[in-house]
C-alpha cells in the first residue's frame, strides 16, 4: 500500500510539474513575442564603437544596406556554435556590395580577438559595453539576430540560437535574398 501511496503522489507531481512547466513556456513564448513586437519595425539604437581593427563604426554605417547583426560572446555555447552558419553567410553575400554583417560582443576587445582567431571568424566584429548591447538587441539574451534594412529598420528578430544550418539558412537566407532583391 505504501508503493501505491508514494506512486501517486509521485504521479501526482509530475503533473504539476509538466502544467508548470507548460505554463512557464507559454509566459516565455508571450515574452518573445511582445520582445519581437517591441523591436521589429523601429528604427536600430543609436551607437558608436570602434571595430577590432581600429575602424569607426556606428549606426550611421548601417543606412545603404542590408545588415545581418550578430550579438554574441566567447562564452556563449550557442553563440560560439552560429559563427560557422554566420561564416557561411558572409562568404555568401560578401561580394555584394549592398550587404554586411557585423556582430557585437560583450567582449573586451583583446579577449574578442582571441575568440576571432581561434574560432576563425571572417567578419568584422565590434566590442561594446554590456548596457550599449542590451540597448542595442531591445534587451534580449545571447545569442540575438537582427536584420536591419537600407534605412536603418529592424525587420528581422530571432532569439537565442538556430538549432543547425538548415534552420539557419531557412530563417536568413530568403530574407536576406528578397531584401537585396527588391534593393
Amino acid at each position: 500500500m505504501r508503493e501505491l501511496i508514494l506512486l501517486f503522489i509521485f504521479y501526482a507531481f509530475n503533473l504539476q510539474s509538466k502544467a508548470q512547466i507548460k505554463a512557464r513556456e507559454e509566459i516565455i513564448f508571450d515574452s518573445l513575442l511582445k520582445i519581437k513586437q517591441n523591436c521589429i519595425g523601429k528604427k536600430i539604437t543609436s551607437f558608436n564603437t570602434i571595430t577590432l581593427k581600429g575602424e569607426k563604426f556606428s549606426n550611421k554605417s548601417l543606412f545603404g544596406k542590408i545588415t545581418f547583426v550578430n550579438f554574441w560572446f566567447e562564452s556563449c555555447a550557442p553563440c560560439i556554435n552560429e559563427i560557422p552558419y554566420l561564416n557561411l553567410l558572409y562568404r555568401r553575400y560578401s561580394n555584394n556590395k549592398q550587404f554586411q554583417l557585423i556582430a557585437f560582443t560583450t567582449d573586451y576587445p583583446d579577449k574578442a580577438q582571441k575568440a576571432k582567431d581561434k574560432y576563425k571568424i571572417r567578419y568584422p566584429v565590434l566590442p561594446i559595453s554590456n548596457k550599449d548591447c542590451q540597448d542595442l538587441m531591445c534587451l534580449n539574451g545571447f545569442p540575438t539576430n537582427m536584420i536591419i534594412d537600407d534605412k536603418g529598420i529592424i525587420i528581422f528578430l530571432h532569439i537565442g540560437g538556430f538549432l543547425d544550418i538548415q534552420d539557419f539558412k531557412k530563417m536568413v537566407y530568403p530574407k536576406v535574398d528578397s531584401l537585396l532583391k527588391n534593393k
